[in-house]
C-alpha cells in the first residue's frame, strides 16, 4: 500500500496539473471562438470581403446575348482604344456594359433608332446583323427602356421610308447654292480626278461634271443617295455621311487601298447641302416634293 504522504503528494500534483490545463483552456477559448466565428460568419465591416453589387436583368441580358455580338461584329473597329472608331466595345464582358452605356451616340434613347441597332441592320461598313442578332439587340434595348420607366415611342421611319422622303427633300437650288458640283468635281487623288473612276455609270458614290446629272444621281439613285447621306438616330433623319468620306479619304481600314484625297471643301459643301435638306425635312408642313427614287 502507498504511504499516505506519497498519496497526498500525487493528489496535489494531479490537482496542479488540472488547474494548469483549465487555465490554458480559458486563455485559449477566446481565440478558438474567434476562429469559429471567422470561419462561419462574414464580418460586414471587413473591407477585405466586398460584396458584389447585384447584376440587373438588363445587364445580365446584355452580357449573355449582346456582348458576344458586339465583340464579333463591331470589335475590329470599335474596341476600346482602337483609333478607327469610338471604343464602345469593352475588352471583356465585365466592363462592357458600363462602357457601352457611356456612349449616348451608340445607344441613343434605347429605341429602335439607336445606332447600335439601326446601322448594322441596314449594313454598316460591310457589317450586317442576322435576324437573330437584330432580335437580341432589340430585346435588350426594350428591356433598358422599360427599366428606365420609359414608354416605347412609335417606331421611327425605316431606312427605306427615309430614303424615299429624302429623295423628295433634296432640292436642285440647294444643291447649287451649297457649291456641291464644283467642290466634288474638284476632288483629286494621286491617281487622278475622282470623276475618272466615279462617273455616272459607277454604282454607289458617283459624280458628274454636269450639275443637273450629278443632282439626278443623288436624288434618284438609292445607292448614291445613301453614300452621301447616312441615317442619324438623334433626329430620325439622313445627315451628311462625313464618317464614310473621312475614312476613305484618309485610307482607314477597310479603305486602305483607296487613294487618299483632301476632303475639306467637299465636306463644307456637303454639310451645307445636308443642312438645307434637313430644314426642308423638319419644316411644318414638310417642304419636300414627291419621292424621286428610281431604283
Amino acid at each position: 500500500m502507498m504511504p499516505s504522504a506519497t498519496r497526498s503528494f500525487g493528489l496535489r500534483n494531479l490537482q496542479l496539473r488540472s488547474l494548469a490545463l483549465a487555465l490554458a483552456l480559458v486563455a485559449f477559448a477566446p481565440l478558438a471562438l474567434a476562429g469559429c466565428i471567422d470561419v462561419f460568419f462574414d464580418d460586414p465591416d471587413d473591407p477585405g470581403q466586398p460584396d458584389d453589387p447585384p447584376v440587373s436583368e438588363t445587364e445580365a441580358r446584355f452580357t449573355r446575348d449582346v456582348y458576344p455580338i458586339l465583340a464579333s461584329r463591331c470589335g475590329s473597329c470599335h474596341s476600346e482604344g482602337n483609333p478607327i472608331g469610338i471604343g464602345f466595345v469593352g475588352k471583356s464582358p465585365d466592363d462592357a456594359y458600363a462602357r457601352v452605356l457611356s456612349f449616348p451616340s451608340v445607344v441613343g434613347d434605347f429605341t429602335p433608332s439607336a445606332p447600335i441597332l439601326l446601322l448594322p441592320t441596314i449594313s454598316h461598313k460591310g457589317v450586317i446583323y442576322t435576324a437573330d442578332e437584330k432580335a437580341a439587340v432589340a430585346a435588350w434595348l426594350d428591356a433598358e427602356l422599360v427599366e428606365r420607366g420609359g414608354v416605347k415611342p412609335p417606331p421611327p421611319p425605316t431606312l427605306e421610308m427615309l430614303a424615299q422622303i429624302w429623295s423628295g427633300c433634296v432640292d436642285y437650288s440647294d444643291f447649287l447654292a451649297s457649291d456641291m458640283p464644283a467642290a466634288w468635281n474638284a476632288l483629286v487623288t494621286a491617281n487622278g480626278p475622282c470623276l475618272s473612276c466615279h462617273a455616272a455609270a459607277s454604282g454607289g458614290f458617283a459624280v458628274s461634271s454636269d450639275p443637273m446629272e450629278f443632282f439626278r444621281l443623288i436624288s434618284t439613285r438609292r445607292s448614291t443617295l445613301l453614300t452621301f447621306f447616312a441615317p442619324d438616330a438623334a433626329v430620325s433623319a439622313l445627315l451628311a455621311n462625313h464618317d464614310l468620306f473621312i475614312a476613305v479619304g484618309s485610307q482607314r481600314t477597310p479603305y486602305n487601298l483607296h487613294p487618299a484625297f483632301p476632303y475639306t471643301d467637299a465636306r463644307t459643301a456637303l454639310a451645307a447641302f445636308a443642312d438645307k435638306t434637313v430644314a426642308r425635312f423638319k419644316a411644318t408642313p414638310r417642304a419636300c416634293g414627291a419621292p424621286r427614287l428610281e431604283d
